[in-house]
């Protein structure tokens, strides 16, 4: 007796818990079927079904699911990899609402050599007045010229051309200073300056501007210092056309003067550059017009505002970074 009930399990015990457990199963199962809107489930579950009847049923119900998680992946994946949707919101935007494109122009060559004896008297200290120290001056100012935002060869080409002691005596001079002292100014390019048909001074509309082709003048721009005080004190600034047609636009007269251009410039093509950039973008494609030339530009409207919940993806995701 003793051995019985030390070795032994208690057989009632375990038909108690088989008993217990197969309640609280079908139990389970009658809660569902009681509850459950889904179709078949009662069928599948049901003591009275048919075999045949549960692999259908259970067969449409595998693939619904399939089905069910392909269309919630495919719509996470687009959440995930494609967070934009462009859709039109208005074909009839009042035109004055939009501010006209900032118009960048640039002669083709950047400085005005006319002033080239006052730049060296102003920027060059009196002991380095001499023909190396002059030369090295001379075609820095050349590689200025003609320079464009990412083409720097002809800046480290000065290495292979002078002395390193030649470039270390002339370091103290700062070319952006001398650059800006002799970019053209709008009286020496435009003699001819109208608004909306209305004649202005090329000067009071024309301002000078770093861009990423040099020192350049633009039209209606804010990312120079003066365009930027102009937005913050002038509410309809920058400005707005009223309409469409040539009448609506900019007009000037540009001159190119190749005798004030550099005698030593590798600059064979002569011309000027016109960039049309939105307001508060720092550069675009720019086009190159040549001399004597009449050129009309005509300009299509497109305005693309985002939605502000658009920021919360990176920039990877969303595979585009904000001006």
């Amino acid at each position: 007796m003793y051995l019985r009930e030390k070795f032994l399990p208690p057989i009632e015990e375990e038909k108690s818990e088989k008993y217990g457990l197969a309640k609280f199963l079908e139990g389970a199962r009658t809660d569902v079927l009681r509850i459950t809107t889904v179709h078949g489930i009662r069928i599948i579950f049901s003591k009275t079904a048919k075999v045949v009847e549960r692999l259908l049923l259970i067969l449409g119900l595998a693939v619904s699911i399939c089905f069910f998680s392909f269309i919630t992946w495919n719509i996470l994946y687009i959440c995930r990899h494609s967070p934009f949707q462009t859709f039109i919101a208005e074909l009839h935007y009042p035109i004055y609402k939009i501010p006209f494109p900032e118009v960048t122009v640039c002669n083709l060559n950047r400085l005005n050599w006319q002033r080239y004896e006052e730049a060296k008297d102003k920027f060059m200290r009196a002991e380095h007045r001499t023909a190396p120290h002059e030369e090295v001056f001379q075609e820095t100012l050349n590689a200025y010229d003609t320079l464009r935002f990412t083409r720097f060869d002809m800046l480290r080409n000065l290495y292979e051309l002078f002395p390193q002691k030649l470039l270390y005596d002339l370091n103290y001079v700062n070319f952006t200073q001398v650059v800006e002292f002799m970019a053209w100014r709008c009286d020496e390019l435009f003699s001819h300056c109208s608004w909306q048909n209305t004649t202005y001074d090329c000067c009071d509309i024309f301002t000078p501007r770093r861009s990423q082709k040099g020192a350049c003048l633009a039209f209606n721009s804010i990312e120079s210092e003066e365009g930027a005080r102009m937005e913050r004190e002038d509410p309809y600034y920058p400005r707005r056309s009223m309409g469409i047609g040539p009448s609506s636009g900019l007009k000037v007269v540009m001159h190119i003067h190749e005798a004030w251009h550099s005698p030593t410039s590798t600059q064979v093509k002569k011309g000027i550059i016109v960039m049309f950039v939105e307001p508060h973008v720092w550069g675009y494609v720019h086009r190159e017009v040549p001399t004597s030339t009449k050129v009309w530009v005509s300009l299509s409207t497109h305005l693309h505002v985002r939605h502000n919940n658009t920021r919360i993806f990176s920039p990877s995701v969303r595979e585009c970074v904000f001006q």
